[in-house]
């Protein structure tokens, strides 16, 4: 898979008014999306906030830890933004600092899923998968990885999984000390794909089935 291309910022701003909400309402400690329809009508776009090792879910039905930055799926972008209060509305945070890059793939669901991995390649150490896809993947790793690819190995469903990726972005988050990465998967094979695709499957149908339980309370 071909490496997303970053949306330029000066036609940032244009995508972010027709596709996604402007701001995020939150009470205390928790968050809600604010879901907005495009000119077609349609919620073309997914919110997940970013919530530790707590499951993340783009329903407006559940309450999640407000943590100051927010990832984007849609049909066309994936990203990320910050959060910043709005001085003029207690509670209330819009968003700033948009990265978004263009996906020309078909999209694939993306779930928060804590796990420990070993990168093996380019130097081998120990690291934390947060979320993951069928095409990438988000990486918490105490040393920074030299060069534009790693390889990486963990247990899914039971199975030893070998991948390699290519790296999109690499940011040090000071207050944690560690290095944030964000890959895509290059060169996979179909059945490891598959493996994924049905682990992600699984980690959705959890959550929605346990929400409900929340809701019967």
């Amino acid at each position: 898979m071909s490496v997303p291309e970053l949306i330029p910022d000066n036609i940032v701003s244009d995508i972010f008014e027709l596709r996604l909400p402007s701001r995020l309402i939150a009470d205390n400690k928790t968050a809600f999306p604010i879901l907005l329809k495009n000119k077609c009508g349609n919620n073309t776009y997914t919110i997940m906030l970013e919530a530790g090792e707590k499951e993340i879910w783009k329903y407006r039905k559940l309450e999640v830890e407000l943590k100051g930055s927010v990832d984007i799926e849609s049909l066309k972008y994936r990203g990320e933004v910050k959060l910043m209060p709005i001085p003029d509305e207690p509670g209330y945070y819009k968003m700033c600092q948009i990265k978004l890059y263009k996906v020309n793939e078909r999209k694939e669901r993306r779930v928060p899923y804590r796990r420990a991995i070993e990168i093996t390649d380019p130097i081998q150490v120990d690291a934390v998968l947060i979320n993951i896809s069928a095409s990438g993947a988000k990486i918490e790793c105490s040393e920074k990885i030299e060069g534009d690819s790693l390889s990486m190995k963990f247990t899914l469903l039971k199975k030893n999984i070998t991948l390699h990726a290519k790296i999109v972005e690499q940011s040090y988050n000071k207050e944690q000390g560690k290095y944030i990465i964000r890959c895509y998967f290059v060169s996979i094979d179909k059945k490891v794909k598959k493996i994924i695709s049905r682990a992600v499957k699984e980690i959705t149908l959890m959550a929605k089935r346990r929400l409900q339980g929340e809701n019967k309370k």
